[in-house]
């Protein structure tokens, strides 16, 4: 079924429901097939709380893509890289680029679930990445599977290109 209350947060083309939860729902596009959240009731932090934080995905995470993302900083900017996570959630990219020895690491999530073994070693900011306001301040911003979570692709794509200095990177990931 056509759903015309909520374009797709990529291309705005018509969406249809794809699983509806107590709270929430699954949008895909009929175009581009991106699924996202929708129609969310309750609080952000009933959603993301530490038991989310205990899936799959978490608890194993992807070392071939950290060490593609890790090998494309060292080559650009070397160890010295200024290095922002967008959407951190338990900081396991921010772990794995410290073990590689880089220090200058920042990383952001709407809710607050480090990883212990981290806590000390990051700057961490519990913050909507909306409303950070740090400008030109990072040779890299990092953002891995957290489009699928954004209602506003263009203010995402802005902020962003706004976190970067001129001549920084950005990565992103479904």
């Amino acid at each position: 079924m056509k759903n015309n209350k909520n374009k797709c947060t990529i291309c705005n083309s018509p969406t249809y429901l794809e699983v509806k939860y107590d709270t929430w729902e699954v949008l895909r596009c009929y175009s581009c097939s991106h699924a996202f959240s929708s129609n969310i009731s309750e609080p952000i932090s009933n959603i993301y709380d530490k038991s989310y934080f205990q899936k799959n995905w978490f608890l194993h995470p992807n070392l071939n893509l950290f060490g593609i993302i890790e090998k494309d900083i060292h080559e650009r900017f070397g160890l010295n890289a200024r290095i922002h996570d967008l959407g951190c959630g338990n900081g396991n990219l921010l772990e794995y680029l410290y073990q590689k020895g880089y220090r200058n690491l920042h990383g952001s999530d709407i809710v607050s679930c480090l990883l212990s073994s981290i806590v000390n070693k990051v700057k961490f900011t519990q913050i909507d990445m909306l409303d950070i306001k740090e400008t030109y301040a990072y040779d890299v911003v990092v953002s891995i599977a957290n489009i699928e979570h954004l209602s506003d692709m263009n203010a995402y794509m802005l902020k962003l290109r706004q976190m970067l200095v001129p001549e920084g990177h950005n990565i992103y990931n479904q």
